[in-house]
């Protein structure tokens, strides 16, 4: 049977665990690269207020930041799932896990 995902080579998993280990520092420090993540990540939180509340409820406008925020790592999830790349899969699920992290704070 033939797996879901191919075996990414070896620079991908390296830049891939860098990159998780930069951006996790970062977040227990402060750092610039966190303020980055977090900085858009807010605009698309903020974004999500306007845009569902365009479709004519205040529930829905109240739970739009919440839901863009978490609705753009998804779709990236589905698009890198669906181009079979494994390494940009595993990096929207990081992207997902910040955003999480952001939403239960």
């Amino acid at each position: 049977m033939r797996a879901h995902f191919p075996t990414p080579n070896g620079g991908a998993v390296l830049a891939l665990t860098c990159g998780t280990a930069l951006l996790a520092r970062s977040e227990l420090h402060h750092g610039f690269l966190a303020a980055v993540v977090d900085g858009f990540d807010l605009v698309v939180h903020e974004a999500g207020h306007p845009l569902l509340g365009l479709l004519g409820s205040r529930f829905l406008m109240f739970l739009g930041g919440t839901l863009l925020q978490l609705a753009l790592p998804v779709a990236a999830l589905a698009a890198f799932a669906a181009r079979r790349q494994p390494a940009s899969f595993a990096a929207a699920v990081v992207w997902l896990g910040v955003n999480l992290v952001n939403v239960g704070t």
